[in-house]
């Protein structure tokens, strides 16, 4: 997965272009995450276009996990 966070340089372009600032790695000094659904204070310097990745799941797959940055800021990927 990638974490959509405001300082990523990919991110951040994105929402400078959109007349955004970053102040304390978050957006408008208060978003932590780059993309994001109804977030209202920051919806017009972040992304609403998810990141996906597709994977073919077999018989070996033992869960699916789909989360945001709420558990993901805590847990690695591994975890």
């Amino acid at each position: 997965s990638k974490d959509h966070k405001p300082n990523d340089p990919q991110e951040k372009k994105l929402i400078e272009e959109r007349g955004g600032v970053i102040l304390n790695g978050r957006v408008s000094g208060i978003l932590a995450v780059s993309r994001s659904l109804g977030d209202y204070k920051a919806e017009k310097y972040v992304s609403r276009v998810p990141s996906y990745t597709s994977v073919r799941l077999s018989d070996a797959t033992l869960a699916l996990v789909v989360a945001c940055d709420g558990l993901f800021d805590v847990c690695s990927d591994q975890e």
